[in-house]
């Protein structure tokens, strides 16, 4: 469990593997570290390398040899902090060079007349599209509707036809011959 989370704050499973590692030991070399982290001996000083810059682990040098020590778990806050103080400038920048992009693509821009989308993120892309771009009185038509569609998006299509019915974008749908039920349903 302890894993997931630290992968999720971005760290490698190498680098998760010497940290909690470290937290388990005193200060050593690196021959421990390889042994009980199972990381490869070749990989050691990059992985600790990235782990000092991350301001997880420090050293010291005791008769010319480096002993290793994890540094306070909090130092995973400061790191978080950090990524987010990341995304947020890069979130910054993006929303600067934003205007520049939408104007190329406005420029170059066609109406399309048919468009495919494919997957869980094409679908959203899809509906998020309807109601950014059509107009109250505009009519969508949709064609070849599976039932796993209404199973696996029924929440999401209930709150998407409240707001496309606020908008007052019109929609015509032909269902498969296997989710006919939900097109009755829907049409209430």
């Amino acid at each position: 469990m302890q894993e997931k989370y630290l992968e999720d704050l971005g760290l490698t499973k190498s680098e998760i593997s010497v940290y909690l590692t470290l937290l388990d030991m005193e200060s050593t070399t690196t021959g421990p570290i390889i042994k009980t982290s199972g990381i490869a001996s070749g990989k050691a000083y990059i992985v600790l390398n990235k782990l000092l810059l991350k301001g997880l682990v420090t050293y010291s040098i005791k008769s010319g040899t480096k002993y290793y020590r994890a540094k306070d778990p909090e130092m995973l806050l400061s790191h978080l902090k950090d990524k987010e103080s990341s995304l947020k400038e890069k979130e910054r920048n993006l929303r600067e060079m934003l205007p520049a992009l939408k104007a190329k693509y406005e420029k170059h821009r066609e109406e399309h007349k048919t468009e495919i989308y494919e997957g869980v993120k094409g679908f959203k892309s899809f509906y998020d599209w309807v109601l950014k771009e059509m107009k109250r009185g505009d009519c969508i038509d949709i064609m070849g509707v599976p039932r796993e569609v209404n199973e696996k998006f029924a929440g999401y299509l209930l709150e998407w036809n409240k707001e496309r019915v606020k908008l007052g974008i019109k929609m015509r749908i032909i269902y498969n011959h296997d989710n006919k039920e939900f097109g009755k349903k829907e049409k209430k």
